[in-house]
């Protein structure tokens, strides 16, 4: 066996195990003695707060969050069985969560947190295109 051939699995084949966390995660709260749920809870915090906090927020962007929240799990636990099966299956074919799931989770998960600011009052100042920044340097 070459250095880049990897080995033969036997018994049922892997899963990324994503929907199974995502039952967990609506089924009970978040245990917060697992540093996984932790983090999860730390970054739903940060955003409420960038949004300027918990009544700044409205039903439609409560929602949205949770939604991020759940595709979060799921990306993160592709990401991880990917890092633990390698991205090659055994069939020689990518992994069959990578081929398409992967990519459309990741972009929707950018679309909603897109969507969650953009109905925020605290947007983030639009860059200057260069167009504008010349424009603005010109009376200088």
């Amino acid at each position: 066996m070459t250095k880049f051939q990897r080995r033969k699995r036997s018994g049922p084949p892997a899963t990324h195990g994503a929907y199974s966390e995502i039952k967990k995660y609506r089924e009970s709260p978040l245990d917060m003695r697992k540093k996984d749920d932790r983090a999860l809870v730390e970054w739903q915090q940060a955003i409420v707060e960038d949004l300027g906090g918990a009544a700044a927020l409205d039903m439609l962007q409560n929602s949205m969050l949770d939604r991020a929240t759940e595709l979060l799990i799921i990306i993160r636990a592709m990401s991880l069985h990917v890092s633990k099966e390698g991205i090659m299956a055994d069939d020689g074919n990518i992994q069959p969560c990578l081929r398409t799931s992967y990519i459309s989770y990741s972009n929707s998960f950018r679309r909603l947190l897109e969507s969650i600011y953009e109905r925020s009052d605290k947007r983030p100042p639009k860059a200057l295109n260069l167009d504008d920044y010349i424009k603005s340097t010109d009376g200088e």
